[in-house]
């Protein structure tokens, strides 16, 4: 016994082609309405029920070579397209993102060019920056050949100011 096909919501499908009740349709019509319904993503079956005609008819237009290749090239045309417009919106997004980046940055550079901000807030923003810096990352090992005493003279008052932003308790 066979199971009869549920329209339900093939109906719809029916009024968006403008496919009446079983009526012959000449075969570029049916054709391009079938095409479409394929696009949509329904099997030979579905769409010879949406279309009104008989399965066979639909199995034979899905079968076609050439109709294949037309539903091929318009899948892919459908995802060239999405895929353009995904590049666009992620290149929108990396773009809001550099410029909330630099506005975070000149914030920061305000706040640790303030005198009037609290000591301690100004090493964090210190340290976060020379964090975010690849020359100056936490963890990156600083080698050199030659020590220049320029050099060591700068990390050493860089020492001592530190000493004095953050007063550290010593054990008596």
């Amino acid at each position: 016994m066979r199971s009869e096909i549920d329209l339900g919501p093939l109906e719809t499908l029916r009024e968006q082609c403008g496919v009446r009740e079983q009526q012959h349709l000449p075969g570029e019509i049916l054709r391009a309405r079938a095409l479409r319904l394929a696009l949509r993503g329904l099997n030979a079956t579905r769409a010879a029920a949406v279309l009104g005609c008989h399965p066979t008819t639909a199995r034979k237009i899905y079968a076609d070579p050439a109709f294949q290749k037309q539903v091929r090239l318009r899948v892919d045309s459908v995802f060239t397209d999405i895929d353009a417009s995904f590049k666009t919106a992620e290149d929108t997004l990396h773009e809001r993102i550099q410029s909330k980046a630099r506005a975070a940055f000149e914030v920061l550079a305000g706040m640790l060019d303030d005198p009037g901000t609290h000591p301690g807030y100004r090493m964090r923003i210190a340290q976060d920056l020379l964090d975010r810096n690849e020359e100056t990352q936490a963890g990156r090992t600083l080698t050199t050949r030659r020590l220049d005493p320029e050099q060591l003279h700068v990390a050493a008052a860089t020492a001592r100011e530190m000493d004095n932003v953050i007063p550290l308790r010593k054990k008596a």
